[in-house]
């Protein structure tokens, strides 16, 4: 069969690029021909593009508004060379086009995962996202592990949720609390499934992580929020626990690593301490000890709740902890328990790409 891929490809975040990665291997692997489509959201190429002929002449006047908005540019232009420089070589990206275009030469369009529901970052419900666009008749549109939230659920309203539901052959989300708000609401029920970097094993991404880590004393640090009213609370922590255990710190939050490094940092750490998602999984993935620490900003769950399921709540982190040594977990138990979470989830992928 093959299969297009609609997701935030084109988004300067290691989750975004990772997961789509994630899902097209697993694709693959199920024997489809797999491209990612080259769908550009309006709201989402505009807000990755920095340069503006008017915003630069209006900084012209002021000598340290330029040396700002220049620097913006310059950081910009290297998260981009970052994040292509991973999407060239390892993802299979077809068809750029817009949401009038969208390419009608494939059996199955799988739209997910990622926070595609989410209607702040889309500017609204988007269209393509939803599967509003012209398709074979034959083909099929599966929604795979969408994420949104409870913002976006109520703003989409009952009649939209009806019309998605109708529209895809299956779709699944994410989180099992809004499957269930939805539900509630507009009296339709999506099915609940992972993440596709929990569809992976470590075999996925040792031929990403091709260099050798020459000094592995060290430990990760990554986040992607901060602690209201404490900034550098994750940097402290980071800090303290390599000191402990006569370490440094890797500060992967800089931006400044190329995604396959990212990944190969995490596998080779002695240990990591984040607030992120990914990070969590991919260190559950590479089996390296953890420390998730909770900002308490209502989006904890996301991997709070997947450590609760894999049997690893004891290194969930409240910010007045301060962890000293190194965690020993049983990955053994986690392993299997990783097993059983993504069983369902590959079921939902053969069943309905068949």
């Amino acid at each position: 069969m093959k299969i297009g891929i609609l997701t935030f490809h084109r988004a300067h975040n290691y989750g975004a690029v990772l997961q789509c990665y994630a899902l097209q291997e697993v694709l693959k692997g199920m024997g489809h021909e797999v491209e990612v489509i080259d769908y550009r959201q309006a709201v989402i190429e505009k807000a990755y593009n920095h340069w503006n002929m008017l915003t630069l002449m209006k900084r012209l006047v002021k000598f340290w508004e330029l040396m700002g908005y220049i620097k913006i540019l310059i950081i910009e232009l290297i998260k981009r060379r970052i994040f292509d420089s991973f999407k060239c070589q390892y993802l299979n990206i077809h068809h750029t086009c817009d949401a009038f275009t969208i390419p009608c030469d494939y059996d199955a369009y799988v739209v997910g995962s990622d926070q595609l529901f989410t209607t702040e970052i889309t500017g609204g419900l988007d269209k393509v996202y939803s599967g509003q666009f012209d398709k074979p008749d034959k083909s099929k549109l599966v929604g795979y592990a969408i994420s949104s939230n409870a913002m976006a659920v109520t703003e989409i309203g009952k009649k939209a949720w009806k019309s998605i539901s109708t529209r895809f052959n299956a779709l699944s989300m994410r989180e099992d609390s809004l499957v269930c708000m939805i539900e509630n609401l507009a009296n339709v029920r999506f099915d609940v499934c992972v993440d596709p970097t929990l569809l992976t094993t470590e075999s996925h991404w040792n031929h990403i992580c091709k260099c050798e880590v020459e000094d592995t004393d060290y430990v990760v640090m990554y986040e992607v929020r901060k602690l209201h009213g404490n900034p550098n609370m994750l940097k402290q922590k980071a800090k303290s626990l390599a000191n402990a255990n006569n370490l440094r710190v890797v500060n992967l939050s800089s931006m400044r690593y190329y995604v396959d490094d990212w990944v190969n940092l995490i596998k080779n750490s002695r240990c990591v301490i984040t607030s992120s998602f990914h990070a969590t999984v991919f260190a559950l993935i590479f089996k390296r000890p953890l420390y998730a620490f909770c900002l308490n900003d209502g989006r904890d769950y996301r991997y709070t709740d997947l450590l609760n399921k894999v049997g690893a709540n004891k290194i969930i982190m409240q910010s007045s902890d301060t962890p000293m040594t190194i965690p020993i977990l049983d990955y053994e138990k986690i392993a299997n328990n990783m097993e059983q979470i993504k069983l369902h989830s590959m079921n939902f992928l053969k069943k309905h790409l068949s």
